[in-house]
């Protein structure tokens, strides 16, 4: 079952391996869910069924359906999903277009760095809150403000 007051975050790779990695990077951080999937057919399946995700981190080079093909649906379907891209080509002429087209929040190089990882995702974070705080109906109050008589 997922925690709802946890920040769910996807990660989608088709090696087994990469995927143990990324969860165990978020094993001591608290306040974070990581779900995984090897494939992007199964990454929909799973953000249409225990969504919403603030936060999907995929490979960019997999089978059938490669990571910024993923992305695009993504952003179709979840606009305010922040998509993130893993990659070991980062010079890959796709990869940059996806980053200057707003496909792509950020390329993270394979292998990574765990704590450029961690900070990548914390900037995630501050932007969803962002995002919510701004879409909120009326001011921000800690208390409500009396009606005047």
């Amino acid at each position: 079952m997922i925690d709802t007051c946890k920040i769910l975050i996807l990660c989608v790779d088709d090696e087994k391996n990469v995927l143990r990695s990324l969860e165990r990077i978020f094993l001591d951080q608290e306040g974070y869910e990581v779900v995984t999937a090897i494939s992007g057919a199964e990454a929909l399946n799973i953000m249409e069924h225990q969504g919403p995700f603030r936060i999907v981190i995929s490979d960019y080079r997999m089978p059938v359906m490669n990571g910024l093909d993923f992305l695009r649906a993504v952003q179709g379907r979840w606009p305010d999903t922040i998509r993130i891209v893993l990659s070991g080509y980062a010079d890959s002429a796709e990869i940059k277009a996806a980053l200057n087209d707003g496909l792509v929040y950020k390329l993270l190089a394979k292998p990574w760095n765990a704590e450029e990882l961690l900070a990548t995702i914390d900037g995630a974070v501050e932007i969803c809150n962002l995002r919510n705080k701004d879409s909120l109906p009326g001011p921000i109050t800690e208390h409500p403000v009396p009606k005047e008589s």
